[in-house]
């Protein structure tokens, strides 16, 4: 798998460009690991067909979730500092 802008996949930053503020909103609110990836595919899977939410399963398996809440995380630490 390619970098993208510094993320693991392309799926890992576009979803950083599209919910990194409502995953810092989440890490504000004491959301979990698992509330912030529920959020996010819900939100994506929304209104789709059942082939579209399974091709959008796909895609998802590519996130790397580890990193993207560590970065909300660190947003907000930083936000707390400044």
């Amino acid at each position: 798998m390619n970098e993208h802008n510094g993320w693991k996949s392309e799926t890992t930053w576009t979803i950083n460009v599209f919910y990194m503020e409502a995953l810092e909103d989440m890490v504000k609110g004491g959301g979990s690991f698992e509330d912030m990836k529920w959020y996010v595919e819900n939100e994506l899977r929304k209104g789709l067909s059942r082939q579209q939410r399974n091709v959008m399963g796909c895609a998802l398996k590519l996130v790397d979730w580890d990193t993207l809440i560590a970065r909300a995380t660190e947003n907000v630490e930083k936000e707390k500092v400044a």
